[in-house]
């Protein structure tokens, strides 16, 4: 018999004492860490007139729109663990990733 994710639990933290300033539970839908996030950080707002300068996360939380609506909406800077693939975009080429060019540089070992 297998488990099946059906909630999720998310907790919004005061990074210097370990406060927890918020609690939230809602369906494990593969898009709850980011909704729940934006959700709890503007409740904060609202609720307790609390400022959320930074947020971290882990690289699940790096996705663009994310990462946009959290800083130019809320004001936000989110220090979140970058993936080290090159990120890409359709139909542009950019330049590698520093850690994939340094590889890329060093020779083959056989």
């Amino acid at each position: 018999m297998a488990a099946k994710l059906c909630h999720r639990a998310h907790v919004l933290m005061e990074n210097r004492h370990g406060l927890v300033v918020d609690v939230s539970v809602n369906e494990a839908n593969g898009r709850s860490e980011r909704t729940e996030a934006l959700r709890l950080v503007r409740r904060a707002k609202r609720q307790h007139g609390l400022k959320v300068k930074t947020l971290a996360g882990d690289k699940g939380y790096a996705a663009g729109p994310f990462l946009h609506e959290l800083g130019a909406e809320e004001g936000v800077a989110p220090p979140v663990a970058m993936p080290d693939l090159p990120i890409e975009s359709k139909g542009v080429e950019g330049d590698a990733h520093p850690r994939q060019a340094a590889s890329e540089d060093e020779p083959e070992s056989r």
